[in-house]
């Protein structure tokens, strides 16, 4: 079993390509005090695409708290696009490897076609972890609202 990431751990540096052609690497390339990241199965997932929208629609509130919004899965370029042409406007990276999930943490899962089980994390520009949440069923995920919450809360304690 994979050792799960959780508060006062450091998030492993991760190189990704972004639908826009872009590399992002995450933390380093984080231009603000905070990172939600989100590792989705696939845009077959429809628990998964109702999470994006809705941090989608939280995306203002999060950047006012200087926080970036990042989607990452194991998607091909193609499957990756049509996650982004569904109206998200953070973005989107694809090609996700197995190593990659092995150093985050989360689970890796052949049924279907691979991918990763989903699994968020919310991040300090240092990559340090203050928020994690790994998932395996339909209900899962930390939801947008809660990342505003862990952001404010961090913010005060500061």
């Amino acid at each position: 079993m994979n050792r799960i990431l959780g508060t006062g751990d450091q998030f492993p540096s991760l190189t990704f390509t972004l639908v826009s052609g872009d590399k992002v690497r995450i933390p380093d390339d984080v231009p603000t005090s905070y990172a939600i990241l989100l590792f989705y199965r696939s845009n077959w997932c429809r628990h998964c695409m109702r999470q994006l929208a809705e941090y989608e629609g939280m995306k203002v509130e999060l950047e006012h708290l200087s926080a970036s919004i990042y989607a990452v899965s194991t998607d091909p370029l193609e499957e990756a696009r049509k996650t982004a042409d569904r109206g998200l406007t953070f973005p989107v990276a694809y090609g996700l490897t197995r190593r990659d999930v092995d150093r985050i943490g989360a689970r890796w899962n052949e049924n279907r076609t691979p991918h990763v089980e989903p699994a968020e994390f919310v991040v300090e520009q240092n990559g340090t972890v203050f928020g994690s949440l790994y998932g395996s069923g339909g209900n899962f995920g930390i939801t947008p609202e809660q990342a505003v919450f862990m952001v404010l809360r961090r913010e005060r304690n500061r």
